[in-house]
C-alpha cells in the first residue's frame, strides 16, 4: 500500500517529508492521550497491544533511494535528520540507500548515526564502507567481497556478515504490508 507517490525531486520529497511531520505528530498526541499504568506507551508495539485492533496503527515505512540526491537539499537533509530520529516509537521508519555514502553531498554522519540498522555491500574503497558502518576494518573488509549479495549488517552496535537475496516485487510489497 502506498501512501505518498514516488518523488523524484526535493520539492516532491519535502511534501511527503511533510506529511510523516503531521503523522508523527498525530501518533504523538495519540501516544500521550492513552495511558497505561499511568504512562504513555514507550512503543509502537506497546500502543497496539494495549489499545486493540481496532485504534491499532501500522508501521510506516519511507523508503529512500539515491538519498544523497535528495540530501543535498538543506530542507530535506533537516527534515530527514528530525525524522529518522524521532518517530521510530511511533512506527515511522527510514529505510535509505545511497551509492556514496559519505563525501561531497552524501549522508552526512548526523543522520548516519541515526540508523541503528546499516547495510553495506561490496564498495569500491574503504571510505565508503567505513562511512556506512562506523567501522574502519570493516569498511576494509566490504572492498575484499566478491560474492554479489554479500554484506555487513551493523545491528544495534554489532555486526554480523550476511548474504542477501532478490526478493520479486510482490514479496516486498508482501512484507512491508503484511
Amino acid at each position: 500500500l502506498t501512501l505518498a507517490p514516488v518523488a523524484s525531486r526535493a520539492g516532491e520529497i519535502n511534501d511527503i517529508l511533510a506529511q510523516m511531520e503531521l503523522e508523527m505528530d498525530r501518533r504523538a498526541e495519540l501516544f500521550r492521550a492513552e495511558r497505561f499504568g499511568g504512562l504513555p506507551a514507550g512503543n509502537i508495539d506497546i500502543y497496539n497491544q494495549a489499545v486493540g485492533a481496532e485504534k491499532s496503527m501500522p508501521r510506516i515505512f519511507c523508503l529512500v533511494d539515491e538519498a544523497n540526491t535528495f540530501l543535498a537539499d538543506a530542507q530535506v537533509e533537516a527534515r530527514v535528520r528530525d525524522l529518522s530520529r524521532q518517530p521510530r516509537k511511533f512506527g515511522m521508519h527510514f529505510v535509505m540507500a545511497a551509492h556514496d555514502w559519505r563525501s561531497d553531498g552524501g549522508i552526512p554522519r548526523g543522520i548516519s548515526a541515526n540508523f541503528h540498522t546499516r547495510i553495506s555491500l561490496r564498495v569500491a574503497d574503504d571510505t565508503s564502507g567505513t562511512a556506512v558502518l562506523g567501522n574502519p576494518k570493516m569498511g576494509k573488509a566490504m572492498m575484499r567481497v566478491t560474492k554479489p549479495g554479500r554484506a555487513i549488517v551493523f545491528l544495534d552496535g554489532r555486526f554480523a556478515r550476511v548474504q542477501l537475496y532478490r526478493l520479486a516485487e510482490a514479496q516486498v510489497v508482501a512484507m512491508l504490508t503484511g
